[in-house]
């Protein structure tokens, strides 16, 4: 065989393997790159890590007491930031394997493995306009001691998000893997746990209760992965509501509701609760028609974010 005939065989296997090699999955689409994750200190998240043939689990692994362990399933996450000179391991509410599956015909579905955790706090926020050297962060995903590729953050005072019934965070709630089953309702609840609904509203000067994540900071100093000990009303949070219907939250300007606590929810991990009286409708305000709709919106904000809930107020 030529010298030449070889450097040609070669390159046409070359070739070949290359062309056995596929792309690598889509992680994002739009007109600009993919930001960093914004998170607060003691927020709950979930990781969704794309599963291979022989990685992918079978099972859930649920934490089962405080505090929650830094490895479950095999699976450890890791905080690395600017200020820290150390690794900081993240504690983990359940680890299961998740199918997103796109509604064609035949259905296309991804194997993902699902990491419910909680950001530890101490991570150090960027304050805007300050004068402080700014905090890079990443988390370093961990499967059987071999390190995946960093996960980039975007570390802020708060990053709030109403808790939902189809949340993958349900788990830090409720201790079980997420249901898909029944409509997604925020979690606001009336004094007996029941969820507030067009069937079941809220009554004027009726105390509610409306669960969240990402507030931030508290009095308590609170650690890593253990549920807060008691209540300890948060600083800074806004609050206001209109009544219309079905209204988005927006950002609370001039406040107009006063909630009677706003702040971590005793016995749990990085959970918040927000407890408010239902204002009186002013006249004119109509019952929700339907199911789906609403006839007031309460928003609550706090340093860098906002949040809120749109539901049904009974009217006389």
């Amino acid at each position: 065989m030529s010298f030449a005939v070889a450097i040609l065989l070669g390159c046409s296997t070359a070739v070949a393997v290359a062309q056995q090699v596929g792309p690598g999955p889509v992680i994002s689409a739009g007109y600009a790159p993919p930001a960093p994750i914004a998170v607060a200190p003691g927020q709950v998240i979930t990781l969704f890590s794309r599963a291979s043939a022989s990685s992918q689990l079978t099972d859930a692994a649920i934490a089962e007491q405080t505090p929650l362990p830094t490895s479950l399933g095999g699976f450890s996450v890791f905080l690395e930031q600017t200020f820290s000179e150390t690794l900081i391991p993240l504690p983990l509410f359940a680890v299961f394997p998740l199918r997103n599956c796109y509604g064609l015909v035949p259905s296309v579905c991804t194997p993902l493995t699902a990491i419910t955790v909680q950001i530890p706090w101490q991570l150090r926020p960027n304050v805007p306009r300050s004068a402080r050297p700014e905090n890079f962060a990443v988390l370093r995903l961990s499967q059987a001691g071999v390190s995946g590729e960093s996960v980039p953050l975007n570390p802020v005072a708060d990053a709030i998000h109403v808790v939902s019934t189809c949340d993958t965070t349900m788990p830090a709630v409720s201790s079980r893997p997420p249901e898909s089953t029944g409509a997604c309702r925020p979690l606001l609840t009336h004094l007996d746990g029941e969820l507030v609904t067009p069937g079941n509203p809220a009554r004027a000067g009726e105390t509610v209760v409306l669960y969240l994540v990402g507030l931030g900071a508290t009095s308590l100093g609170q650690e890593n992965g253990m549920a807060a000990a008691g209540p300890a009303a948060l600083e800074g949070i806004r609050a206001a509501f209109r009544f219309g219907a079905d209204l988005d939250p927006q950002e609370p300007g001039t406040s107009n509701l006063t909630p009677s606590y706003a702040g971590p929810t005793p016995g749990q991990v990085g959970l918040y609760q927000i407890s408010f009286a239902v204002p009186e409708p002013p006249g004119g305000t109509l019952p929700c028609p339907s199911a789906s709709s609403s006839n007031i919106t309460v928003s609550f904000g706090r340093a860098v974010s906002f949040g809120g809930v749109a539901f049904c107020v009974e009217i006389q």
